[in-house]
């Protein structure tokens, strides 16, 4: 078939005597054509010789890429022909871009291509079809996963796995090989684990060599973040898909999506011992391979929120629910709570307050904090809906599921009237209640401060929030600075004050990882720290205002309570905040000196106890 379609392109070429001289034309005016080929053609070439090689030039470069389809259709090389002809590119240039031509091609076959790109012969120049290609985003995710499926398919054929869970929820298996690995990372939600990346068989290699690789994914939710985990015990690793959850916090949120799970695992695994045993010999090198009961306890052992959890019964869901309790003579009220309950957004013990009337200001604060969903529950006199605040969103729905987003409250109890009768009462619950009302105490704390905070908390807030793009990376520093230090006092066997320095590197890598997961920058700890570098930095850069550092003791009794300084130098109060204020004003003026002051003293008052 190959070579009768060859044929008909040649016999094209051949009747065709003004494309035939063209051809020849540019042959010979080629000076990129390979120097071996034209020895070998010898020096007197007719057009039906020209013709022939060139023919074969096209047949074995097109066949290079792999791609069946372009052989049999004859466009690729009318276009070619075409270009080379014209004289707008020479053959080097031709081949060296024959990709741009096999991902439209990829995409034309599975009609991905924009009306206005279809036409190949609309494209005047492989520059041209290269450059729509790259500068199309569509185009180049397309592409992507077009070629991942296309490994994926590749690498089924050779995955070897051991599988301990597969039932109408979960997968979870044992990788034996990066083909394994690979295949996880693209099934669902695209995973960022570097045992199954493009470049991934040493990664895969160097764990699997260690320790079993478990990987789950949750049937149910596999398409997101949270619905695929991997788990190395020999390492300590365990993470969701993006790896943003890791460590312990990933144990204890795999803990409470999936109470009990952890237990099946190593059941499992335990039952798989023998078969995971002789397969992990080939992975480790030797004839020992994976020591399992040793295997078995690392994982209980690194892992201990997740193993000491257990399975939650349908029935235990709406006994042990007092928020149920106060809505069970509601006929939607079942269906909501026992979705919130399963889906971890509501406790079993959740505490509420009722009142008659909404708090609407505050529960437009609520609606802004980006770190937190909160929930109120609203009783009419038919039926049980909830609305839902957080994420620059407020939304309600209903037994069946119906949803009405507004940003207008008016709209949202409006709707809710419409689908559960009069609205009797509002339960918050009780972090809902709290926040609502704290946010209120703080907006009308900020409106009272006007255009300077000088309250400590509103302080450290207005910063923090100010700052947010180098909180991270100044606390980074900060861990290692301190890590520094560690290693210096181990060094000099000064253990004294070893166990402050861990304690604050303890304390800064949990809120670093805090920030990292949830983007809430919420912390006591890190907001006095706030507050503590302006005001050092207001005494720096206004000591005939404020009074300045000065030599001594810490300074240990104003109301802020400041720790800045080391033994040899403390500072005073502000006393009327005139420093900051200027400190702040400056700030808003364009004064990035001053911001990088603060930043400054706030790492050093990161590494002090």
């Amino acid at each position: 078939m190959t070579a009768l379609l060859e044929s008909q392109f040649l016999d094209r070429l051949l009747s065709d005597k003004q494309k035939l001289k063209q051809l020849g034309i540019a042959w010979r005016h080629d000076s990129t054509l390979d120097l071996a080929l034209v020895a070998k053609a010898g020096p007197k070439l007719t057009d039906e010789d020209i013709a022939k090689l060139w023919s074969a030039m096209l047949d074995q470069k097109i066949n290079a890429l792999g791609e069946p389809e372009m052989m049999t259709d004859q466009k690729y090389k009318d276009w070619l022909t075409k270009l080379y002809i014209t004289g707008v590119h020479h053959s080097d240039t031709i081949f060296s871009h024959l990709g741009s031509l096999e991902s439209w091609h990829l995409l034309s076959v599975r009609n991905l291509l924009k009306p206005e790109h279809t036409d190949l012969n609309r494209f005047r120049s492989e520059d041209i079809l290269a450059k729509v290609i790259a500068h199309t985003p569509e185009y180049v995710r397309q592409l992507d996963q077009i070629r991942k499926e296309r490994e994926m398919e590749k690498l089924k054929r050779d995955v070897k796995e051991i599988v301990l869970i597969d039932d109408n929820r979960f997968k979870i298996a044992i990788p034996l090989n990066y083909a394994a690995c690979y295949r996880f990372n693209y099934t669902g939600h695209n995973s960022r684990f570097c045992t199954g990346a493009s470049d991934g068989r040493s990664y895969f290699a160097n764990y699997s060599d260690r320790g079993p690789i478990v990987t789950v994914i949750d049937k149910k939710n596999m398409n997101k973040a949270d619905g695929k985990w991997q788990i190395h015990a020999a390492t300590s690793q365990f993470a969701n898909s993006t790896q943003q959850i890791s460590g312990a916090s990933a144990d204890r949120q795999f803990a409470q999506r999936y109470p009990g799970l952890m237990k099946q695992i190593l059941a499992a695994m335990q039952a798989h011992a023998d078969e995971i045993k002789a397969a992990s010999m080939l992975l480790t090198g030797d004839d020992v391979g994976y020591d399992m009961p040793k295997v078995i306890k690392s994982f209980a052992k690194q892992f201990p929120n997740s193993y000491r959890s257990e399975p939650v019964a349908e029935q235990q869901l709406l006994e042990s629910s007092e928020v149920l309790d106060r809505f069970k003579d509601l006929p939607g009220a079942e269906p909501i709570i026992k979705g919130m309950h399963k889906s971890g957004k509501l406790l079993h013990d959740q505490k509420l307050i009722t009142v008659d009337k909404l708090n609407v200001k505050g529960m437009r604060d609520a609606m802004r904090d980006r770190s937190h969903t909160y929930y109120i529950f609203v009783r009419g006199t038919q039926d049980l809906g909830v609305i839902a605040l957080g994420a620059g969103k407020a939304y309600v729905w209903t037994d069946k599921l119906e949803q009405f987003r507004s940003n207008n409250f008016n709209e949202l109890t409006a709707w809710l009237k419409q689908h559960i009768g009069k609205i009797v009462n509002y339960s918050y619950a009780t972090n809902a209640h709290n926040a609502v009302t704290a946010l209120k105490s703080k907006r009308e704390r900020r409106k009272s401060d006007k255009a300077t905070p000088t309250d400590p908390e509103l302080l450290g807030m207005f910063m923090i929030n100010k700052l947010k793009p180098l909180i991270a990376k100044n606390i980074e520093r900060a861990i290692a600075d301190i890590k520094g230090f560690i290693n210096t006092l181990i060094k000099h066997s000064n253990y004294n004050k070893l166990s402050d320095k861990v304690q604050m590197l303890k304390k800064l890598e949990e809120y670093l990882e805090k920030i990292e997961m949830t983007q809430d920058y919420n912390s006591s700890f890190i907001m006095s720290k706030m507050v503590n570098a302006v005001h050092a930095a207001a005494l720096h850069h206004y000591p005939e205002v404020a009074g300045g550092l000065t030599d001594g003791d810490r300074y240990a009794g104003n109301r802020y309570g400041y720790t800045m300084g080391t033994s040899q130098f403390s500072y005073r109060p502000v006393q009327d905040h005139a420093a900051v204020t200027q400190l702040l004003q400056d700030i808003k003026n364009g004064d990035t000196q001053k911001i990088g002051s603060i930043l400054a003293f706030f790492r050093q008052e990161l590494v002090r106890k």
